[in-house]
């Protein structure tokens, strides 16, 4: 009997670990979500949640999801631009791959094969983000009314000018070669067109004025993100759908029109599209 009970008492402790950790994995997965969203406080909030549950426990594979909190802190800070808490993030998150493959720990409750795979990945992608940090310049000039001509370093990477008047796309930006994010957000733009920015994977032109984009996909071959939302666009542009890269698509708060969005879906199904419920039923009621 007594024994019956303790592997009751082991079975028990085995399925709230594999619950809790699940529930761990769940909010780093909205964690990244609100990273797209640009939801940067919300991110950081369920990654330090999800790390408080993963702190009580101590297997292999506890101390994997534990580094890839690490790395999605890193990812926020990123976002954000504070570049120094970034690169903080991501070489824990390295530190703690590190170690986890060259252990022999044991006590993992999925097959372990595979998690060290995983690692070996997660490992790799965080190689890659830190080297974005190390390559070329990133430039800043949000909160502050732009005007005049941009003297932009020749390796910008990242441009960032959140709520700086401006009401034209920054020409500048054009036939930067290394060019990979380019955040606008919060200005007075109405029209764009994007071009020349082989390299630019990350877009953010939300909380414009926004009616009418063109995108040149020949010379923007490798988008990978595309925020639009806020924005005054009552056509979805028709170039978007030649963006055979492109990962996330934020289309709320917009006039966009359901048909738009079915045929962006049918177009691009591995993209994820974020977009306004409401216009389906607007459409189906009339």
């Amino acid at each position: 009997m007594k024994k019956v009970i303790f592997l009751f008492f082991l079975f028990s402790i085995g399925l709230l670990y594999s619950q809790e950790l699940n529930y761990a994995k769940r909010l780093l997965k909205l964690a990244n979500t609100n990273i797209w969203l640009e939801k940067f406080q919300e991110a950081s909030l369920l990654v330090e949640q999800a790390k408080q549950i993963i702190s009580r426990f101590n297997t292999w594979e506890a101390r994997y999801w534990d580094a890839v909190a690490d790395e999605t802190l890193g990812r926020v800070y990123l976002q954000m631009g504070n570049y120094d808490f970034a690169e903080m993030h991501f070489k824990k998150a390295l530190d703690k791959f590190d170690k986890l493959l060259d252990s022999n720990f044991e006590g993992s409750q999925v097959a372990m094969k595979t998690l060290i795979e995983q690692t070996k990945v997660e490992k790799e992608k965080t190689k890659e983000k830190l080297k974005f940090e190390s390559q070329g310049k990133n430039v800043n000039l949000s909160y502050r009314a732009i005007s005049g001509y941009l003297n932009l370093p020749v390796d910008l990477v990242g441009f960032t000018a959140v709520e700086s008047n401006l009401n034209q796309f920054p020409s500048e930006l054009y036939g930067k070669k290394e060019l990979k994010k380019v955040v606008l957000r919060g200005n007075r733009i109405s029209e764009a067109t994007i071009k020349d920015m082989p390299a630019l994977e990350y877009l953010d032109l939300s909380e414009n004025n926004l009616t009418n984009l063109k995108i040149d996909y020949a010379t923007v071959p490798n988008l990978k993100y595309l925020i639009l939302s806020n924005n005054r666009f009552k056509k979805l542009p028709q170039e978007i759908l030649s963006l055979k890269k492109l990962e996330v698509i934020d289309l709320t708060n917009n006039s966009i029109q359901f048909s738009d969005i079915s045929n962006l879906i049918q177009n691009l199904p591995n993209t994820l599209i974020i977009f306004d419920q409401y216009e389906l039923i607007e459409e189906e009621e009339e």
